[in-house]
């Protein structure tokens, strides 16, 4: 059973994290709307941090292999950055109507193999010998991740939001009941989840004492 903690302390979110890692599990995840909503009562309305990020877009020296191939394997090579070396026995297949993404991808996956998977600079010019407009691969990134790395997909962004202001917002905040998105060089209280998904990063022996507990399903807890 996982477990809001409330630090009042004001870090940067990448402080905040160390400590929620060193103490507890991690920055809290966000599952669903009660969850949510009861960090909303802990927080008592004040901008807190959580675990949702996007550091990918900041730098993508951060995390190289965020790419991912439709086939769900890591790029090996970065994006457009295609490295020399031997090509496989990959055919091609240039399908000229136009759809969204997605739609390609299933297209491929029923009628071939998957979109195209790129991995080295014989493979990009066979491709590009076949394009004569802008054609789908199969590299995309999914932006924005939790901290505890966890596949949550809940998002309940508040209205306008994300809006990356000034180009960026690449870290997040509660803020009047929902989800914003804010530079991560701001200082501010934070929530930390202490529950068995996150042991392996808790470090024993520096648990502080807390002046009260309880499990999601309840008030969660609050630290000076």
């Amino acid at each position: 059973m996982n477990k809001y903690i409330l630090v009042t302390k004001e870090m940067t979110l990448q402080d905040a994290q160390e400590y929620c890692r060193q103490t507890y599990g991690d920055l809290a995840t966000v599952d669903n709307k009660d969850d949510l909503n009861q960090l909303q009562d802990l927080t008592g309305g004040v901008d807190t941090w959580i675990g949702l990020h996007d550091f990918n877009r900041e730098s993508m020296d951060l995390y190289p292999n965020s790419w991912r191939w439709s086939t769900q394997t890591r790029s090996q090579t970065g994006y457009m950055n295609f490295a020399s070396g031997p090509s496989s026995a990959k055919t091609y297949h240039l399908v000229t109507q136009t759809v969204s993404w997605e739609s390609a991808k299933s297209y491929c996956r029923t009628h071939y193999t998957d979109l195209a998977k790129i991995e080295n600079q014989a493979e990009n010019q066979q491709v590009s010998s076949l394009v004569t407009t802008y054609s789908w691969i199969g590299l995309s990134r999914v932006p924005w991740a939790w901290s505890d790395g966890s596949n949550g997909s809940f998002r309940d962004w508040g209205a306008g939001e994300p809006n990356n202001y000034r180009n960026t917002d690449f870290c997040t905040i509660i803020r009047r009941g929902a989800i914003w998105d804010i530079g991560c060089q701001h200082t501010m209280g934070f929530i930390c989840m202490d529950g068995c998904f996150s042991g392996q990063h808790r470090k024993q022996g520096l648990q502080p004492e807390l002046e009260r507990s309880a499990d999601k399903t309840r008030a969660g807890r609050r630290e000076p």
